[in-house]
């Protein structure tokens, strides 16, 4: 997060993930998280495009896992963010 001065709003930083099957289709309702260490810094469930966006990250280090009924749970992915950054990932 970019800190501003008094009264001056914070940018976001979000993170956007799209989930895929091996063999390419969405998949809608997989659980995505951004974590530092053992703590849940903040989780979302992808549409039916399977998209889900993470927003309002802290910066630095975060583990992303992926989880999904019926499916194994995505190896985690350690990301850096830094201030007012967007970024897209995407995941099969």
């Amino acid at each position: 997060m970019a800190l501003a001065g008094p009264g001056r709003a914070q940018a976001p930083t979000t993170l956007e993930v799209r989930v895929r099957t091996e063999a390419g289709t969405p998949l809608a309702g997989a659980v995505v998280r951004a974590r530092r260490g053992e703590v849940v810094a903040a989780e979302a469930r992808t549409g039916t495009d399977g998209l889900a966006r993470l927003v309002d990250l802290p910066t630095g280090s975060l583990a992303i896992e992926v989880q999904a009924p019926g499916y194994r749970p995505a190896q985690k992915m350690l990301l850096e963010l830094s201030r007012a950054q967007s970024k897209e990932k995407e995941t099969k």
